[in-house]
């Protein structure tokens, strides 16, 4: 069985989408197909697992001293990616709050699937789980270029008046020193310190739909760059935020999808930013440029700053077996020097 056999396996091993309205199940696919060799099964006890893992990374050439954190890197994530259970069509949010339409372009995952899977791209637990986490259909959270991450907060109505007036530059130059400073605590918890490059894509407010969108470039000390791609929806009581995240190379890939997933996320009636009512909602302490800068929540913590992610997640790929990825585009009928196609 090779490296290939497991990429593979770990990109099959999760369940397929389910309408949202349908019970759903943990995934029962164990096995793959290569188009060239007969179908592998990875085992489905964790011994076996990791046993199995463990040949393949000593028949790859992996140094002895990093063996054991790469078998129990990958098998946390198979192990994982087989216990999700995602969701299509219409989806829910938060008691009424809000709708996601994903049809069967996209999949969704839960607020506890979506916590485990930012812990393990190598990220801290975030301090409160995101309401969820979107792909698009069929695709993984560990071999996929690019996730949307879910969370809503409930601190107020954000009055937009600043919005027109706003000095981007000034608001990146604060952002970049707040990184900065912030780098210390990453440090000391264990995890990489973090420089924000600059805007990948400027702030830009629609005024009458009421929706914030930005990127921001991160590089880690370890040299991974990654993307955070974010849309906030302003509603009656609080802010709907989407984050993308993925490797700064997938810019063009990244805006094209969340520009095809916006329009799938409405508040629900009574719930939208004119529903508003100030004799009886109370007004969120900050603005549009607080938003931005992630002061609105702050309850996430360190979480929202900390998407270097998806390069992280994928150091199980790059252990010398550069031919695998080649293999596995082959296999899903990609070739390797393809463009991406269209997303949404």
């Amino acid at each position: 069985m090779t490296l290939t056999s497991l990429l593979f396996s770990l990109a099959l091993a999760q369940s397929e989408p389910v309408p949202a309205d349908a019970a759903a199940v943990p995934a029962a696919a164990e096995a793959a197909t290569d188009t060239d060799a007969a179908a592998v099964t990875l085992p489905a006890d964790p011994k076996g697992l990791r046993d199995a893992v463990r040949l393949e990374l000593k028949a790859s050439g992996t140094p002895d001293a990093e063996l054991e954190g790469e078998v129990e890197r990958i098998a946390v994530r198979i192990e994982l990616e087989r216990s999700l259970t995602p969701m299509i069509g219409d989806v829910a949010l938060r008691d009424g709050l809000a709708t996601l339409h994903l049809g069967t372009d996209y999949q969704f995952l839960p607020s506890d699937q979506a916590a485990k899977i930012i812990v393990a791209w190598g990220n801290p637990p975030p301090s409160q789980p995101p309401l969820g986490m979107i792909l698009t259909a069929g695709a993984s959270p560990f071999t996929d270029t690019w996730a949307v991450i879910l969370d809503y907060d409930d601190q107020g109505h954000v009055d937009d008046a600043e919005a027109s007036s706003m000095d981007f530059d000034a608001l990146l130059k604060d952002m970049q020193q707040g990184t900065k400073d912030a780098n210390s605590g990453r440090q000391a918890a264990g995890y990489d310190a973090l420089e924000l490059v600059g805007w990948a894509e400027p702030p830009h407010y629609d005024a009458v739909a009421k929706k914030l969108y930005w990127a921001q470039q991160l590089k880690s000390s370890t040299g991974g760059e990654s993307l955070n791609y974010d849309i906030r929806v302003l509603g009656r009581r609080g802010v709907l935020s989407l984050s993308a995240v993925s490797d700064i190379s997938a810019l063009p890939e990244v805006k094209a999808g969340m520009s095809a997933l916006l329009p799938l996320v409405d508040f629900n009636p009574g719930e939208s930013y004119s529903d508003f009512d100030p004799s009886t909602d109370k007004l969120a302490a900050v603005g549009i440029g607080a938003l931005i800068a992630g002061g609105l929540a702050t309850k996430a913590g360190l979480f929202k700053m900390l998407f270097v992610g998806l390069l992280a997640a994928k150091k199980f790929v790059v252990l010398g077996i550069a031919g695998a990825i080649a293999a596995f585009n082959k296999w899903r009928g990609v070739k390797s020097d393809d463009p991406k196609p269209p997303i949404g």
